[in-house]
């Protein structure tokens, strides 16, 4: 059980207290305990009406619990309170891709480019959505705008490389990509980037070691022992082929698995689609 904050002692003492209610609510989101957060915000929402600070701190809240309705639910009274503001657009973009209506949430965050071209949220944000819809042309414009806003911006230049392998230019994307790795080692997805840009570029020893380091850090991808699979039979290492192919075969087959019991668990039916390339061999 969460230990009480001093300031829900005062919530209980005075219910009706709007100030100690929105204190404890901006707190709360400031210990990223965003559950309890939602609890008191709504409640101080609710004594006041008209103040839209309480409102996009509890719409943030909403948002990074996961609540994408509730947080849409709420901006027609911002649109009221706070009419033409550009954060609106930002919330109402980061709700839509929430929910998966890619497209809404692209034209949000063009709103909101629109308002403040110059911000880096904003850019990113609007690249990260074409990158998922891939519209790669358009996701690169705007992840080189939002790095030149802000180049220790990280997450911006690992999309932006990612963004590069996916439209064919393994050449830009490697030299970003090997910077990365050197400051986050550990990092498992810059890694297999760099695996991908150093295969891409015939250099298979090379994307050999960076699949290793993936695997050391998460045995458990089984794209990258498929991977793997690949470069030594390029190599002529046939047994080694055989050796990753089969065992990513049984991680797909173990994954398979464990969705199809979750949608039994939860009712659901179907068979979950396999990742390309890891059918059973004939």
């Amino acid at each position: 059980m969460a230990t009480p904050h001093p300031l829900e002692v005062a919530t209980e003492a005075e219910p009706q207290n709007f100030q100690a209610r929105e204190l404890l609510g901006v707190a709360l989101v400031g210990a990223d305990d965003y559950s309890r957060a939602i609890s008191q915000l709504e409640a101080a929402s609710r004594l006041s009406p008209q103040d839209a600070g309480t409102i996009y701190l509890l719409d943030r809240a909403y948002l990074e619990n996961k609540q994408y309705a509730k947080a849409l639910a709420t901006f027609e009274r911002l649109k009221d309170l706070d009419p033409g503001s550009p954060w609106l657009h930002i919330l109402q973009g980061q709700a839509y891709d929430g929910l998966g209506n890619y497209s809404q949430a692209i034209a949000e965050f063009e709103a909101a480019r629109q308002q403040i071209p110059s911000d880096t949220t904003v850019r990113f944000s609007l690249g990260f959505m074409y990158w998922k819809v891939r519209r790669y042309r358009e996701a690169e414009t705007e992840l080189e705008q939002a790095l030149k806003l802000d180049p220790h911006f990280e997450e911006a230049r690992f999309y932006l490389a990612d963004t590069y392998l996916m439209s064919q230019q393994a050449a830009k994307a490697w030299p970003i990509l090997d910077a990365l790795a050197k400051k986050q080692p550990s990092n498992v997805r810059v890694l297999i980037d760099e695996g991908k840009a150093l295969e891409r570029l015939n250099r298979s020893q090379e994307a050999v070691r960076a699949y290793q380091a993936a695997l050391k850090i998460d045995p458990h991808r089984s794209e990258v022992h498929y991977q793997l699979a690949q470069i030594y039979r390029k190599l002529g290492r046939q047994s080694e082929s055989q050796q990753e192919l089969v065992l990513a075969q049984k991680l797909q087959r173990e994954k398979q698995q464990q969705e199809e019991t979750l949608l039994k668990a939860s009712g659901a039916h179907g068979n979950p689609g396999e990742l390309m390339g890891l059918a059973s061999s004939q």
